[in-house]
């Protein structure tokens, strides 16, 4: 008796399920999944969908067209099959090999149980490639287009993943926050300003020059391991610092090319990353050929009456003491930023992960992109942040631990506090950064969705008001430098913004 209820349980949960639903389980069923381990938190699966499952969805989609398809010289739904399918075979098997690709592949997920990061890369040839030619590890949405349904028999590819870690969270409640104290010096003043020069700046070529950082170098490139060539190029642009091109990491760079002039030809190693499309060269160091073709060097415009009027200011010291007022504006974020660099401390310090020795190139480019987003919310000039990009990806391999470690943490305790982030949060951030780069909200949206960082805008807002929670469970100290600090001080400092933010308004007034 039951053994009866629970089969009768099975098929009242059955008939529950959507038809969608219904259809997913039956694949998961059907599968066969081969799991094999390439690295710490990377997985190579092997998914075949018997023949049978094929044949059942190509007949399901065939007696669909046959029934809502007019045929000439029948009625609809009237035409023989045959024939629907001699007309309509192409169509559907290129619907059905979509459909089967990334259904069979969460199904293949949900049935090992596997918590995967981002998107899977599959391995793949081109339809119009030679057989032996070597398959290509390619986005899921490459794939679409290259992947066909057997003729006859199984449909089987393979394809590469990336794991969650699995660990436990520590105590999140009454963590020891110090609050310390952030001030506006003229060096940073000085930097601001060379900022704002740098958005009105331009390349402009210095062939008779030597190289000196940051310039870009226009050069013909070459990369090869072991003599086997693997990327050419006639006019690759460069800049002179430690980066990353197509993958291959160069932090000798920046050393190589300075002092070279024009027609110099050099050569240093580059690190091959170990998602590379050539399994062969994968984590292996090569060789990287430099000729240097032409060089180019950012040229700031001087800080001269027409630059300073061109920015509403009439003189120097009244830029200055407008660009320190913006700067004290953000102390309260610096401070709050600095808060946060100790919640995360606390948590690398308390969570123990296991990570992949290196970095692949989808882990690199999510912490490029977030720490991109993250000095674009700082203001940083829309011009500068492709500099600061090189920097990140040379720094992954030995600096991103970090980031990726926190990726896991705030994620975790995500999913265990339920944490989500609205449409409405997600505009604020993008007016934030429209406003800080002085540039249209419709601008800067676009410019995020074509870079694909909304995902990473979504996740750092997220990961804000975890921390904001964090905090508020926080039990918050002064830090010794603000102890001691005399209150006196903080009503002189609070005179003279005062005093500065009127100046501001006369000076303003005036140029209307």
């Amino acid at each position: 008796m039951a053994d009866e209820e629970v089969a009768t349980a099975e098929e009242t949960k059955k008939e529950e399920l959507t038809e969608e639903e219904q259809q997913m389980a039956k694949l998961k069923e059907a599968i066969d999944v081969q799991v094999e381990d390439i690295g710490t938190l990377r997985k190579k699966l092997t998914i075949t969908v018997p023949k049978a499952t094929v044949g059942d969805r190509r007949s399901e989609q065939f007696g669909e067209i046959k029934r809502d398809s007019v045929v000439p010289g029948f009625r609809k739904g009237h035409a023989p099959l045959k024939l629907v399918e001699k007309r309509f075979g192409q169509d559907v098997n290129l619907q059905l090999s979509s459909q089967l690709l990334s259904s069979s592949y969460l199904a293949a997920t949900e049935k090992e149980d596997l918590k995967i990061i981002g998107d899977p890369l599959i391995w793949a040839r081109d339809k119009k490639a030679d057989e032996s030619e070597p398959l290509k590890l390619v986005s899921i949405q490459e794939a679409f287009d290259m992947i066909s349904l057997p003729a006859d028999g199984d449909f089987s590819y393979s394809c590469e993943v990336e794991t969650r870690p699995e660990f436990e969270l520590p105590e999140l409640e009454g963590i020891k926050i110090e609050q310390p104290t952030v001030d506006i010096g003229k060096k940073q003043v000085d930097e601001y300003i060379d900022r704002v020069r740098g958005m009105r700046g331009r390349f402009e070529p210095v062939p008779d020059d030597k190289i000196k950082e940051d310039d870009i170098v226009v050069c013909k490139f070459k990369a090869s391991v072991d003599g086997k060539v693997l990327l050419e190029e006639e006019n690759c642009q460069l800049a002179a610092r430690p980066q990353r091109y197509a993958g291959i990491l160069m932090e000798d760079l920046g050393t190589v090319l300075s002092g070279c002039k024009v027609g110099d030809k050099k050569e240093l190693e580059g690190q091959f990353p170990d998602d590379y499309v050539d399994e062969s060269v994968r984590g292996k160091t090569g060789q990287v050929e430099l000729e240097i073709l032409d060089i180019k060097r950012l040229v700031l415009p001087d800080l001269d009456a027409e630059f300073l009027e061109a920015l509403g200011f009439e003189t120097k010291k009244e830029l200055e003491e407008n660009v320190k007022e913006i700067l004290e504006s953000q102390k309260h974020e610096e401070v709050r930023h600095l808060r946060k660099d100790q919640v995360c401390t606390y948590l690398l310090e308390n969570c123990k992960l296991e990570l992949p020795e290196r970095m692949s190139q989808q882990q690199t480019s999510r912490i490029v992109a977030r720490r991109m987003l993250e000095m674009a919310r700082r203001g940083v000039p829309e011009s500068e942040l492709e500099k600061h990009a090189d920097a990140i990806r040379t720094g992954a391999e030995s600096d991103s631990a970090k980031d990726l470690n926190l990726h896991f943490i705030f994620e975790k305790i995500a999913d265990e506090w339920d944490i989500d982030v609205s449409e409405d949060e997600i505009n604020g951030q993008i007016a934030m950064i429209a406003r800080r780069q002085n540039r249209r909200f419709d601008r800067v949206r676009d410019d995020l969705m074509r870079n694909n960082s909304l995902q990473p805008l979504y996740v750092h807002v997220r990961d804000e008001k975890i921390v904001d929670r964090i905090l508020e469970k926080a039990e918050i100290v002064e830090s010794s430098s603000e102890k001691d600090k005399p209150k006196t001080k903080k009503k002189t400092t609070k005179k003279a913004a005062t005093k500065k933010t009127g100046t501001k308004k006369t000076a303003t007034k005036k140029k209307s």
